[in-house]
C-alpha cells in the first residue's frame, strides 16, 4: 500500500471515526502490547501480523457481531493495516536516523581522536622544543662561566703584572737613592779634600 493510498484511506474512513475507535478499543491493551512486541522482536511481515491480528479479534467476538458490523470491522482492518505500514515505516526511518547518528557520532570521535593526536604531537613537539633550549641554556652558561674565569684570570695577570711593575719601580727607585748617596759622598770627599788642600 502506497503513501498516498494510505492517505486516502485514512480520508474515507475520517466520518467513521467514533466507529472505528470503539472497534478499536474492544482489542485489549495486553493484546495490543503483545502485537507491538512481535513487531519490535520477531521482525514479522506486515500482512502475517494484521491476519494474527484480525484472528484474535474473530475469537473474541461472537459471528452474530461479527456480521452486523462487517463494514465497520473491515475498516478498522484496514486503518489496522495503515498504522502498521507507517509504524513499519517509522522503525525504518528511525534505524536510518540511528544509523546516521551513529556516523556522525563516529566522526565526533574521530575529529576527537585526531584533535588528542595533535595535542600529543604539539606536547611532544613542545617537550623537544624544551630539551633543546635547556640544553642551549646549559651551554650558554657553560660559555658565560668560561669567559669569568678568563676574565678573572685576566684581571690576575694584570695585578701580577701590576705588583711586578711596582717591585721593579721600587728596585729601581732605591737603586736610583743608593747611587745618589754615593755620588753625594763621593763629591763630599772630594770637598773636604780640595778644602784641606788649599788650607796647606
Amino acid at each position: 500500500m502506497t503513501e498516498a493510498e494510505n492517505k486516502d484511506l485514512v480520508d474515507k474512513t475520517s466520518g467513521k471515526k467514533q466507529k472505528m475507535l470503539s472497534m478499536a478499543m474492544k482489542v485489549d491493551e495486553a493484546t495490543a502490547s503483545e502485537f507491538r512486541k512481535i513487531a519490535r522482536e520477531s521482525g514479522m511481515e506486515q500482512g502475517t501480523l494484521l491476519n494474527a491480528m484480525i484472528e484474535n479479534f474473530r475469537l473474541n467476538e461472537n459471528k452474530t457481531l461479527y456480521k452486523e458490523h462487517a463494514e465497520d470491522i473491515q475498516t478498522v482492518q484496514d486503518l489496522m493495516s495503515t498504522i502498521l505500514y507507517k509504524y513499519v515505516a517509522l522503525l525504518a526511518e528511525n534505524k536510518v536516523s540511528e544509523e546516521k547518528a551513529k556516523a556522525k557520532q563516529a566522526q565526533e570521535i574521530a575529529a576527537l581522536k585526531q584533535q588528542i593526536e595533535e595535542l600529543s604531537a604539539s606536547s611532544k613537539l613542545f617537550e623537544s622544543e624544551h630539551a633543546l633550549r635547556m640544553e642551549l641554556e646549559s651551554r650558554v652558561a657553560e660559555q658565560r662561566n668560561k669567559l669569568d674565569s678568563l676574565q678573572n684570570q685576566i684581571q690576575q695577570m694584570a695585578a701580577q703584572h701590576t705588583n711586578e711593575m711596582d717591585a721593579l719601580r721600587n728596585k729601581y727607585n732605591a737603586e736610583l737613592v743608593e747611587q745618589s748617596r754615593k755620588y753625594a759622598e763621593e763629591y763630599q770627599r772630594f770637598l773636604n779634600a780640595n778644602t784641606v788642600r788649599q788650607q796647606g
